[in-house]
């Protein structure tokens, strides 16, 4: 699946000639650093190629998770290769000499790129001793990866978790925001009252056609995270990201819930706003929160420079092009009980079944909503003639192709 798009990053000079930037990434972010936590696969590039008269240049390049290794845990990296490389072998080498000699694993047989049709994994999980480290290819070509660490959880991720934390607390929208960080403000408060659109039209250019069309009635859509650089809020990406958060939470609670990085209390937060988007008492759907790309007659999120707080203090009655930037709609997926894309339907369930198996014990009140809400949504997933998956409004943003895997993650 591809959820990347061409974004412009939203910041804005403030009065003292600094600039606040809410840089984008909650998926990248969250894939990085929480994924890291379990798996011990390669994250980092490095190495180096041979050249000589008469021969062709044969290149092999180490990846290695640049985060680090636990001393007792799983150890790979991979190596990859333009040629075959046989029963080459490879060090660890430290400060002091060779610590570690071990021979390259079996090609896997679909390679990596078309620059190296051939990958190899290196396993070292054996090694357990603490430092920093490089691994070497001890053949032609010679290779050598950048330095690691193998150490304890709190050393190599703690750090790590702690930037990511900052990450999604400057993400924060409506009026639980921290002035510690970037020096945020309250924010959107009219989506408090969002008045509910059906979803816009746009050209295959993604240029918006026409206006927006109002349903009856309005929604409260307050709090949540920015989604990328932008001021706009997604139920597509916030669900995945939201989903990560939690399983590392409850996989490594220890880890999670330090001092210093309360994941707890932020996976409870996100969740809070994505009960507002699933509207479990009438089934109803709501994907999106503002609108990212407007037209001649209609301002978006994209198309202004400024803070997020600024939003809140235009002067934009109806009728002006800056109107839905104060104003922000909140889109419908569909009619009350309709059939709900099943990407969405499983990731909202697996985030809910998730809140469930967390907070269970310390908010049964929350839990028992949670389990409720993603039973429901979960029994509304279209499974029959699924066409176009439900992402962002345009759907350029966030193109999904497969749905299959969310409903898994959901059961």
């Amino acid at each position: 699946m591809n959820r990347r798009r061409p974004r412009r990053f939203q910041s804005s000079p403030s009065r003292s000639g600094r600039r606040l930037v809410l840089p984008g990434g909650l998926i990248l972010v969250v894939l990085v650093v929480i994924v890291a936590l379990a798996l011990q696969g390669g994250g980092g590039g490095g190495g180096g190629g041979a050249k000589k008269r008469g021969i062709s240049r044969i290149d092999a390049v180490i990846r290695v998770n640049l985060l680090g290794y636990l001393g007792n845990g799983p150890k790979q990296a991979i190596l990859l290769s333009n040629r075959s490389l046989g029963k080459a072998e490879f060090s660890v080498v430290g400060g002091h000499g060779v610590f570690l000699r071990g021979s390259i694993g079996r090609k896997r047989p679909s390679g990596w790129n078309s620059r190296f049709p051939f990958a190899y994994a290196l396993d070292f999980s054996r090694f357990k001793r603490t430092g920093r480290y490089v691994l070497e290819l001890n053949s032609t070509p010679h290779s050598r990866s950048p330095s690691f660490r193998v150490g304890a959880a709190s050393s190599l991720y703690g750090p790590a978790l702690a930037r990511a934390l900052f990450f999604f607390r400057a993400q924060h929208d409506g009026n639980q925001v921290d002035a510690a960080v970037l020096g945020r403000r309250p924010a959107h408060l009219l989506d408090r009252q969002a008045a509910v659109y059906h979803p816009p039209e746009y050209s295959a250019a993604g240029v918006l056609q026409g206006g927006l069309r109002p349903t009856t009635g309005h929604h409260n859509v307050l709090g949540g995270w920015f989604d990328a650089g932008d001021y706009l809020k997604f139920v597509e990406t916030a669900s995945y990201a939201e989903a990560l958060i939690l399983i590392a939470d409850r996989d490594f609670p220890a880890l999670m819930r330090s001092r210093a990085h309360n994941f707890m209390a932020e996976g409870r937060y996100e969740i809070s706003w994505l009960l507002k988007m699933w509207d479990d008492h009438t089934r109803t759907l709501y994907y999106q929160v503002g609108i990212g790309d407007g037209n001649a007659r209609l301002r978006g999120d994209h198309d202004l420079w400024r803070l997020p707080q600024a939003d809140d203090a235009l002067h934009a009655p109806r009728g002006n092009p800056r109107y839905y930037v104060k104003h922000r709609p909140v889109f419908r997926a569909g009619p009350a009980g309709a059939r709900i894309s099943p990407n969405l339907a499983g990731r909202l369930a697996a985030d809910f079944g998730l809140c469930y198996q967390i907070f269970h014990r310390s908010a049964p009140v929350l839990a028992t909503r949670c389990l409720m809400a993603g039973e429901h949504v979960f029994d509304l997933a279209r499974t029959r003639d699924v066409r176009r998956l439900l992402t962002t409004s345009p759907h350029s943003y966030y193109p999904e192709t497969s749905w299959q895997d969310d409903l898994e993650l959901g059961a």
